[in-house]
């Protein structure tokens, strides 16, 4: 005689860009904000143990990305212009840590699960661990992982917001300076192109002291143990 087939479903929102994978014996699920639910078939009634976790991130600066950034430079530059997003404070979007959370659930019947997840922030100089919950089974275990590549892709971000902002202006300043030239106006290719050099000044004394910022976050998350 088959034996009658249980089902987990469980639940858990989560923001933008967060996912969290849910893993049952060898089957996987990714919850995300999208596709905040997941459901696993299983075949007994007996124990399980839940794994759920938000992992750590791999780097955003691989090749095929910078290619991609460097061919829509312009078009990503109008955008942030035109939708306001050149927004300083990365480190507020840095998630610092991943966590893994063990749950053990005796399953009898179709069972559905709601789980809590606070994500982990970097907050008035302090690394907020996240926290996830279960209304139902036993947490076994809970293990912290450091998400140290999320501070650099965040600083990555930042900077293609502004080299992308800068190439919008150098590109519309070098067309006036092209035109001041063409028609012998001195004074105002002279004052176009103080402009262009406090644009790329600015620029990168920003992207300097935001990575200066960037080196010493690095160095006391890594003292903490």
């Amino acid at each position: 005689m088959l034996s009658e087939k249980k089902y987990i479903k469980l639940n858990c929102p989560v923001s933008k860009g967060e996912i969290i994978y849910i893993r049952i014996n060898d089957e996987i699920r990714k919850i995300y904000s999208l596709e905040p639910s997941a459901v696993f078939e299983l075949d007994e009634k007996k124990e399980y143990v839940i794994e759920i976790e938000r992992k750590s991130d791999i780097s955003n600066r691989k090749l095929i990305n910078i290619l991609i950034f460097i061919i829509t430079i312009l078009f990503q530059g109008l955008f942030n212009i035109l939708f306001l997003n050149i927004d300083a404070d990365w480190i507020k979007k840095v998630t610092p840590y991943g966590i893994k959370v063990r749950v053990a659930i005796d399953l009898k019947q179709d069972t559905e699960i709601n789980l809590k997840y606070i994500k982990s922030e970097y907050i008035n100089n302090n690394f907020k661990k996240p926290e996830l919950t279960t209304d139902i089974g036993e947490i076994a275990s809970i293990d912290y992982t450091k998400n140290t590549e999320d501070f650099k892709n965040q600083y990555f971000n930042f900077a293609k917001r502004v080299l992308s902002v800068l190439s919008v202006g150098l590109a519309l300043f070098v067309f006036l300076l092209i035109i001041a030239f063409k028609h012998s106006i001195i004074f105002g290719a002279i004052f176009i192109s103080l402009i262009i050099v406090g644009l790329i000044l600015v620029s990168a004394i920003n992207l300097k002291v935001q990575y200066n910022k960037l080196k010493k976050i690095l160095i006391d998350f890594s003292k903490i143990r």
